[in-house]
């Protein structure tokens, strides 16, 4: 369900509000609120960095205004579904602003419109596509060579061995 404000809860500082706008603002994380129009009413600074564009000029903007009409049915697929059911939902995919660039988009349902939060996860991204190549061509050189791969956990003293060192070294 939706996140709402708790009814004037005695607990909760006065000044949680701007307390919470100051967090938001500081997030490395691009941070913005849409209403049911899809109309931009929070942005942080990460976002008008990300967006390249001045705040004045985002808020009150219809969020499909301000990104390549190409993006507009991924996102409003994911975006409607979000805020028809009140579950948030996860996305890893292309930035819509940035080619090239891969982003973690979090939606939730908030008030009667959405809050989205996203980061560049490219480098992590591109880390790990290395990772698993360098993983591919390490298994095909142990398989060409008839060779296995073992370790050694110097901590517990443990060893473990792939099938193929298992089989040529018992």
């Amino acid at each position: 369900p939706p996140v709402k404000p708790e009814p004037s809860d005695p607990s909760i500082p006065h000044d949680t509000g701007e307390m919470a706008y100051v967090v938001l603002q500081s997030l490395a994380d691009s941070v913005y609120v849409l209403d049911r129009n899809w109309r931009l009413i929070f942005v942080n600074q990460a976002f008008v960095r990300h967006m390249g564009m001045a705040k004045a000029d985002l808020l009150g903007r219809n969020l499909w205004d301000t990104i390549p009409p190409t993006e507009h049915d991924r996102l409003r697929t994911a975006y409607s579904r979000v805020m028809e059911t009140g579950v948030a939902e996860g996305l890893v995919q292309p930035s819509v602003v940035y080619p090239g660039r891969t982003v973690d988009v979090r939606i939730f349902p908030v008030f009667d419109g959405l809050a989205i939060v996203f980061r560049d996860i490219t480098r992590r991204t591109t880390a790990e596509r290395d990772l698993a190549t360098s993983e591919a061509h390490l298994r095909l050189a142990l398989e060409g060579a008839a060779m296995g791969d073992w370790a050694w956990n110097a901590e517990t003293d443990e060893m473990s061995l792939s099938d193929q060192a298992r089989r040529l070294y018992g």
